[in-house]
């Protein structure tokens, strides 16, 4: 594989086994494009008087995070934006937006495409660790972790189980960083 110009490498080129076999065995394993640099559009709906995005806290959402809707999803934009929008509530994989106070709401007769402007702000990161006397390493290092503090640095909140993005129960994790 040293040997070879990665930009065109198929999976059947491999001397090893087992290998790839079926509709995909002649795709290229890597290509020399770089990804996508431009803005990335996310779909928005609305229901009712508020506006939906199928990205959320998983996607870094947080609350107030700020968004300009577009009819279509064209950079650089060919049409004025038909307004700006603000998250109000994140769940994992969606928000729920508004417009800011003071602006009017804007109708929208299809989906049409946000851009992200202005980040939200932090939130705390959520974890719920069941109770267990297994446990007890992962509660010492989180008890260290919140010890440290900083402007990029997030805090930890232990909450319960309905509360939590995350849920640790598992002795299986032995280190990590919260960054």
């Amino acid at each position: 594989m040293r040997q070879s110009a990665q930009h065109g490498f198929l999976f059947h080129s491999l001397s090893q086994n087992p290998q790839c076999g079926g509709y995909h065995q002649d795709r290229i394993l890597f290509n020399s494009k770089a990804p996508n640099q431009g803005p990335v559009f996310y779909s928005v709906r609305s229901n009712d008087d508020l506006y939906i995005i199928n990205i959320g806290a998983a996607h870094g959402i947080t609350e107030k995070a700020e968004f300009t809707v577009y009819q279509d999803p064209d950079w650089p934009p060919k049409t004025s934006p038909l307004g700006v929008i603000v998250a109000l509530k994140t769940t994992a994989f969606s928000t729920n937006l508004d417009v800011p106070s003071g602006d009017s709401q804007f109708a929208l007769a299809r989906p049409a495409f946000a851009l992200q402007t202005r980040a939200g702000t932090n939130e705390d990161l959520r974890l719920h660790v069941a109770m267990d006397e297994r446990l007890t390493c992962i509660f010492e290092a989180l008890a260290r972790e919140m010890q440290c503090s900083g402007p990029d640095h997030r805090s930890i909140l232990l909450v319960s189980k309905d509360q939590a993005c995350w849920i640790l129960r598992s002795r299986m994790i032995t280190s990590f960083s919260i960054s």
